[in-house]
């Protein structure tokens, strides 16, 4: 218990010192397979406070996650992965309100979306909450300047052998299928959207409309590169030709100066 209190105060200290990255990402391809993944990360400054150490790594690796360090411009933590064979492995009838907080505490198996089947048709509905309000005593104060330093982000890209038939999702790709929700520190967030799948449809290899779109784009941009490229050379030399110049004059100067 002990424990458990020291790490809800240093994560408390952590969350209104405003360095906090959690970004919860989902991917369903084409063949129903299902990669979860989850950056925690928080400010490079903050790291070593105790809320992430090799006993957390061990708990997840444990749990069945990909554990690897994370780290970007700003912040520092974990990447946690988990892949499976079927999106029907994290799904069933019965499964509730699920909350996205609490996902890597739930004991047994991963259960995120609730199943409906009607011959080779299967309806999945995801009902999930981002918890992020505050105690009483604090709910009346301004967290908005916390909310620039944080994000907390949930996405998920769903195949193109998808049918979407709702969803409140705070940001829609252009081809519909990467559904994004941002959250604010301080709010509470409903996260709701429904799809089907037809195993009619199902394919044997995990290919995603995304993952096609993304190539056609880096294929397009390859394509443009050269003579981008050799713009970018040009400005370099020129550029650099000049700072050679100050060098050599400033060199000149003062050996001049030493001299006289």
């Amino acid at each position: 218990m002990k424990k458990i209190k020291i790490t809800l105060i240093l994560v408390l200290v952590i969350l209104l010192s405003g360095c906090v990255k959690y970004d919860l990402q989902m991917q369903v391809n084409t063949d129903k397979s299902f990669n979860f993944v989850l950056i925690d990360a928080m400010l490079k400054e903050y790291v070593g406070m105790g809320t992430q150490d090799k006993t957390t790594k061990d708990e997840y690796i444990a749990k069945g996650f990909e554990v690897e360090d994370y780290s970007d411009n700003e912040y520092s933590g974990l990447k946690l992965t988990k892949k499976y064979n079927s999106i029907d492995d994290v799904s069933s009838p019965n499964c509730g309100t699920v909350e996205i907080k609490n996902i890597l505490e739930q004991e047994g198996d991963l259960i995120l979306f609730k199943s409906q089947k009607t011959n080779t048709l299967t309806t999945y509905t995801a009902d999930f909450t981002y918890d992020l309000t505050v105690d009483k005593e604090n709910e009346e104060k301004d967290y908005s300047s916390y909310s620039d330093q944080m994000y907390f982000g949930y996405k998920i890209t769903l195949p193109s052998n998808s049918k979407i038939i709702s969803n409140n999702a705070d940001i829609v790709s252009e081809d519909g299928y990467t559904l994004t929700w941002e959250i604010e520190y301080g709010e509470k967030k409903n996260i709701d959207f429904v799809f089907t799948i037809d195993d009619k449809d199902v394919t044997k290899t995990p290919n995603n409309n995304q993952n096609n779109n993304n190539n056609a784009q880096n294929n397009t941009e390859k394509e443009e590169t050269p003579p981008k490229k050799e713009e970018e050379l040009e400005v370099k030399v020129t550029f650099s030709s000049i700072i050679s110049l100050i060098i050599v004059f400033g060199q000149k100067a003062c050996e001049k100066w030493f001299h006289n």
